[in-house]
């Protein structure tokens, strides 16, 4: 006999025997590591990378320390930027993660640049 919650209908196990398995997810804080590749063009300095939120949280399985999460930006390749910008790159997380209701939270990035100051001679 299978008992199955209320709202799961069972219309058939093919194969007869099948391993399921589970475990308790918990809900993390974790940080948000900003990635770039890169450098940025001639002339100008890197003020400032933010991530905002600069942490999200997300359920993870017992199993995985906190330690151990990395969450992070897709990269950005500095080597495009010519001005301050705020991007909402992609964020990649290890498969065993999961985020509430199944949705990614938005991530934005702001990067800040300014021109090197000139030298005076």
């Amino acid at each position: 006999m299978i008992n199955a919650p209320s709202n799961l209908s069972l219309v058939r196990i093919k194969p007869k025997k099948i391993r399921i398995t589970a475990y308790k997810l918990l809900s993390v804080k974790v940080p948000i590591r900003v990635e770039t590749t890169g450098s940025l063009p001639a002339g100008l300095i890197l003020k400032e990378k933010v991530a905002a939120p600069d942490s999200i949280t997300v359920l993870a399985p017992r199993k995985l320390h906190k330690s151990k999460i990395i969450i992070r930006t897709e990269p950005i390749d500095l080597s495009k930027i010519t001005k301050s910008v705020t991007l909402e790159p992609k964020v990649i997380f290890p498969p065993d993660i999961r985020f509430k209701n199944g949705q990614i939270p938005p991530v934005r990035v702001t990067i800040e640049v300014e021109q090197k100051p000139m030298n005076p001679k």
